[in-house]
């Protein structure tokens, strides 16, 4: 973490490991750069009814954008709280590009990175199973692909983390992106969490109480990734707080089909929700995300100022 400070703010980092100079294989690059594009050709696949070759039907394969309408749950973000797919995608871009540097010997590569890109792979293949299982209406598996995708993040990001101390370009190239990636999985899966029960027409009483427990265990997972990790893990709990505080909007300002009826918008998927709700539950992901926001400043922008 100090040594993510120095380069941020210009701090004296402690005496750290000098990295011994690794050239990256072929092989490994060409197996992580090719998961992640074809994750992505198949994500957006997903996103698209696969390109337009399922045309416009009522049915299945539905496009991101159907599925939220589909399935209005208490903690669906606001539409643009999902432009920070653009950030992640460009900046895993660059950092494929990195480990082609890597390869090139251009680029120093952490050495532990063949033994940890199984982790890349894994959730590489778990994003195309979740782009899948979500355009089909598979919201269990869905829920399971994505939950998956979070935990390979969140793990490689933690593993790589310590052997990127002394390489900044390390870390910004390969392990910034990926805490950016896992926290803000980590809140999809939250979030895909609760569509069961919109799925169910669970009663508004149950889905009001798991809607505030899922801010509250964005919360503590994202202080406590902080307190466990430090400073250069500040970009998870930065994402879990951007999607709070884009949950508190749509449930306060909401957007899309329907907005102009209020809580009627959220239809049979919440039976018995009343019109006091939504601004009840957006109360817990306002007090959520400044939960976060004072958690980063203490670990991170304070001590970078004292």
């Amino acid at each position: 973490g100090y040594a993510v400070l120095e380069s941020m703010f210009g701090k004296k980092a402690p005496e750290a490991f000098v990295p011994e100079a690794y050239v990256l294989s072929q092989d490994s690059v060409a197996q992580c750069v090719g998961a992640f594009f074809v994750q992505a050709l198949i994500v957006q696949a997903g996103n698209t009814r696969f390109f337009g070759l399922f045309g416009k039907k009522s049915g299945p394969p539905f496009t991101n954008t159907e599925m939220s309408q589909r399935y209005l749950s208490l903690t669906t973000p606001a539409g643009y709280a999902f432009a920070i797919w653009a950030v992640i995608y460009l900046w895993e871009i660059a950092g494929m590009c990195f480990l082609a540097a890597g390869a090139a010997g251009k680029a120093v590569v952490p050495s532990a990175w063949p033994e940890l890109q199984y982790l890349w792979l894994g959730a590489c293949a778990a994003q195309s199973l979740w782009a899948f299982f979500f355009a089909f209406d598979a919201l269990l598996p869905a829920l399971a692909a994505i939950a998956i995708l979070a935990g390979c993040l969140l793990k490689l990001a933690y593993e790589l983390g310590p052997t990127v101390a002394t390489m900044p370009d390390a870390y910004w190239y390969l392990v910034a992106p990926t805490w950016l990636h896992g926290g803000w999985v980590a809140a999809a899966t939250l979030v895909n969490a609760n569509l069961l029960f919109v799925e169910d027409r669970t009663d508004a009483s149950v889905q009001i109480v798991f809607a505030i427990l899922s801010f509250y265990a964005a919360l503590t997972a994202g202080v406590y990734v902080l307190m466990a990790v430090g400073p250069s893990s500040f970009l998870m709990p930065s994402a879990l707080a951007w999607a709070l505080v884009a949950i508190r909007k749509e449930l306060l300002h909401p957007s899309g089909p329907g907005a102009q009826k209020g809580h009627l918008r959220f239809g049979a998927g919440i039976p018995g929700l009343l019109p006091s709700d939504p601004t009840a539950v957006a109360r817990h992901a306002g007090v959520a995300a400044l939960g976060l926001a004072g958690a980063i400043g203490y670990v991170v922008i304070y001590p970078a100022l004292s």
